[in-house]
């Protein structure tokens, strides 16, 4: 059951309904609270597609953070709570957990590319957009 709201989740997202898709999403998390992959994804598309300080945006920052708590080594989660951050105005924090997602990175180019480009929107005080 879980598996097929993922892939339907997923599917909702690749059409851009994102209503459905954070849906999707928040039941996968109700089945399976510990599910990380989907936890992050819906984190991150809270984050990028809300209004700044919504009450989603606050969900957003409330998932990140619990994930990162657990996770502090993991570039893409620092990323996603940098995001999370930024989408609730909080620009400084965005800032430096951007570059502790940078720093964790290491040697992949592709997601350091992605970081530096979050980085840069945080330092003009603005929020990384779906």
């Amino acid at each position: 059951h879980t598996l097929k709201l993922t892939a339907i989740s997923r599917l909702l997202l690749h059409q851009d309904d994102i209503p459905a898709a954070i849906s999707a999403m928040r039941s996968v998390l109700g089945i399976h609270p510990e599910d990380v992959d989907t936890a992050l994804d819906l984190a991150q598309l809270l984050a990028t597609t809300t209004e700044i300080s919504s009450p989603d945006a606050q969900d957003a920052l409330d998932i990140a953070t619990r994930l990162y708590a657990r996770r502090r080594h993991d570039a893409r989660i620092a990323d996603v709570l940098a995001t999370a951050y930024a989408a609730n105005a909080r620009f400084e924090d965005a800032m430096r957990l951007g570059q502790r997602a940078l720093t964790l990175a290491g040697d992949d180019p592709a997601l350091t590319r992605t970081l530096s480009q979050h980085l840069e929107h945080y330092a003009r005080n603005e929020r990384v957009r779906r």
